[in-house]
């Protein structure tokens, strides 16, 4: 298949569509890529994201001019940064990078071209008055496996901006191959991309590209758990999160290793795209680590340091999700504490800080009625006293 300028030429752009109507105007736009003008550039970008790949839909104009951006990110003017819908500024080869994302993603990987065609082609009545017969509409199925079958040329020009020497360049390249590879038509590269993200994920300079790039993996399923003990704690964090990882003890073991020494985890996340932890930190590990550890008992020690550092500053929710899974029955239904209910609410008593707080300090539920729901009053006295007989 022709890519670049071959590509935009070998197609009648006026017997191809976009989400709005004919697509004379795309073959306009991409030829404004030509021109040294970026606020051409900014036009043409976003007319790709605006009509070509509208709200990840694709269109018969989607997989040409797929084909015409493969074919043009060599081109050395666009490591120019620019911004489209007052994005954050990127070059414009990463913006043509998402582009090609969004593309890989519209083709909906999970789903068969069986189940596509189920989804897609629906009957429609081309003029019952005239008595015709009925057909298929394909339109939006024949986009689909349009894109799927020019997917796997996608791949070498996106790869090869995985090495590109500017951050973003690199960072949305491994973005974009990772969806690639998750276009059916591209299973037979697989491992090759897996390889190239895993060496990404290992020895990039900086923290940010390793992370972007074990985010990338991660879409894949297929973080290796070698990364669970790097030598960078942030990545073993990371790693720890991965949908393939979301049972592994080592993974489990990081995650409390984290919520017992927090101080700086919550500056880690330069991005929200790199937001393992994001503004409810710590609550994700939290309620990840009761998700993996239902035994209380267990929990206990990463509980009991959750509840001595807990303060007014440090927010409600750590220490209340903690309280949640150490009574699963209301004390009032069993009457009675088991060794590590007991040590908890002994280590929450010595806490002054999270005792008389006002609502404006609370998030969600306030504290005397969470206490209420577990059958605890949210009184140190009366709760001390319980604490020391049980009853």
């Amino acid at each position: 298949m022709r890519l670049g300028w071959d590509a935009l030429h070998g197609y009648d752009w006026s017997r191809l569509s976009h989400a709005y109507g004919r697509a004379v105007d795309t073959r306009g736009h991409l030829m404004r890529l030509r021109k040294n003008d970026e606020a051409g550039w900014v036009e043409a970008i976003e007319h790709l994201f605006e009509s070509v790949v509208h709200q990840s839909s694709l269109y018969s104009a989607t997989a040409p001019a797929a084909l015409v951006v493969a074919g043009l990110l060599e081109d050395p003017r666009f490591d120019r940064p620019i911004s489209i819908f007052g994005w954050s500024t990127e070059p414009v080869r990463a913006h043509l990078l998402g582009f090609l994302h969004a593309v890989a993603e519209g083709t909906e990987p999970d789903r068969t071209e069986s189940e596509l065609w189920q989804a897609y082609c629906t009957i429609c009545d081309r003029d019952t008055s005239g008595g015709e017969d009925k057909e298929l509409d394909t339109e939006d199925y024949d986009a689909i496996i349009h894109c799927r079958v020019v997917a796997p040329v996608l791949v070498d020009p996106v790869l090869r901006c995985v090495s590109h020497k500017e951050l973003q360049t690199r960072v949305q390249a491994a973005d974009a191959a990772a969806m690639l590879c998750q276009v059916p038509t591209v299973a037979n590269r697989r491992t090759e991309i897996i390889t190239l993200l895993e060496s990404r994920a290992r020895d990039a300079d900086t923290y940010y590209e390793r992370a972007k790039a074990l985010f990338a993996l991660d879409r894949l399923g297929a973080v290796n758990r070698a990364f669970l003990f790097d030598h960078d704690t942030r990545i073993r964090v990371r790693a720890a999160f991965a949908s393939n990882l979301a049972d592994d003890p080592d993974g489990t073991q990081v995650i409390l290793d984290a919520i017992a020494n927090p101080d700086h985890i919550a500056g880690w996340y330069p991005d929200s795209d790199l937001q393992t932890l994001p503004d409810d930190y710590p609550d994700r590990l939290i309620i990840e680590a009761i998700r993996r550890v239902p035994d209380f008992a267990e929990l206990l020690p990463t509980a009991l340091a959750v509840a001595s550092r807990s303060s007014r500053s440090t927010g409600y929710p750590d220490w209340s999700m903690l309280l949640q899974a150490a009574f699963p029955e209301p004390f009032s239904t069993t009457g009675s504490l088991n060794d590590a209910q007991r040590a908890y609410l002994q280590a929450l008593l010595e806490n002054d800080e999270i005792w008389n707080l006002s609502p404006v300090e609370t998030i969600g539920l306030p504290p005397d009625m969470l206490f209420a729901l577990l059958g605890l009053p949210y009184d140190r006295q009366l709760l001390s006293a319980i604490v020391n007989t049980g009853s």
